[in-house]
């Protein structure tokens, strides 16, 4: 047990320039629990158990906290034109499928959400922007002519 211990402190001490400190003490406090369940009689193999738990556990401390970035749209404003046009596409070989036109407005916000060793997350908000655009949406009317088609096809989300 005496060279295991050592071990321990060494990597203890190592992992401390990387790893969460109340991580790394919860860590610790799971080993000794650990070693002392394996009792003056626990052998190799249990003390290794408990060494291999404290080395994964060190591992999850170095992990954390983790963070991630994401972006959320937000759909301000659609609004129709009043001008539509037909698309003709390779299934439609006589006609196209209808599409009015929307001027849309979105706002586009970009969050850090990071995670502590303990599980609870924390979000902040990095950046928001807006931008309007024109886009096309598919009509009721469901098939026309293809007297218009326009040059692209934008189509809303």
């Amino acid at each position: 047990m005496g060279k295991y211990l050592l071990l321990l402190i060494v990597l203890s001490g190592a992992n401390s320039l990387w790893a969460d400190q109340a991580c790394e003490e919860q860590c610790n406090l799971d080993y000794w629990a650990c070693s002392d369940n394996c009792g003056a009689f626990g052998g190799a193999l249990c003390e290794q158990q408990c060494v291999n738990a404290h080395n994964s556990c060190l591992q999850h401390c170095s992990q954390c906290p983790s963070t991630r970035d994401y972006t959320t749209r937000t759909i301000l404003n659609n609004q129709a034109t009043g001008r539509n046009g037909c698309y003709q596409d390779h299934i439609y070989l006589n006609a196209g499928r209808r599409y009015a036109e929307y001027f849309t407005t979105q706002r586009l916000d970009t969050y850090r959400e990071t995670t502590a060793c303990n599980g609870i997350k924390t979000t902040t908000l990095l950046s928001s922007t807006s931008s309007s655009y024109y886009c096309w949406v598919r009509d009721a009317i469901a098939s026309c002519s293809p007297f218009v088609t326009p040059n692209f096809l934008r189509i809303c989300q």
